[in-house]
């Protein structure tokens, strides 16, 4: 399981927020993933996933652990006024692709394809050929 100590704790006041950096140790793991690291946050820093934009994981050569870095807004109105649009929209999406996996049928029938059919022209007259 990982772990996340907090190294850096910068507020910015003129953009409602506070910029933090921290280690994720991941001992026997794979390097975590965004949504990982993200409830790793929420669980250490208690707050509301809506006012967290994850900035970046960067895993450090040679070791099981990686750096973090946060930006962790007031209010979820300030994240969507400060954060870019297209990150925020990519994130949703990936929301959106989970909760579709999650609620489709895992057994699908194999689906058959028709050959379309060849028409052939002799001496004026058309023949089709299946």
């Amino acid at each position: 399981m990982a772990e996340l100590n907090i190294i850096n704790k910068t507020a910015v006041p003129t953009l409602r927020r506070n910029n933090i950096v921290g280690i994720c140790d991941y001992q026997g793991c794979v390097t975590p993933t965004r949504k990982e690291v993200l409830q790793l946050i929420i669980k250490e820093l208690k707050v509301s996933e809506k006012q967290i934009a994850l900035q970046k994981i960067n895993p450090i050569f040679g070791e099981q652990s990686a750096t973090v870095t946060v930006h962790v807004y007031e209010k979820e109105e300030d994240l969507k006024i400060f954060e870019e649009a297209k990150k925020m929209k990519r994130f949703e999406e990936k929301k959106k692709e989970e909760s579709r996996e999650k609620s489709a049928p895992q057994s699908k029938a194999p689906k058959t394809e028709e050959k379309p059919k060849e028409e052939v022209v002799k001496d004026g007259e058309k023949e089709t050929k299946e």
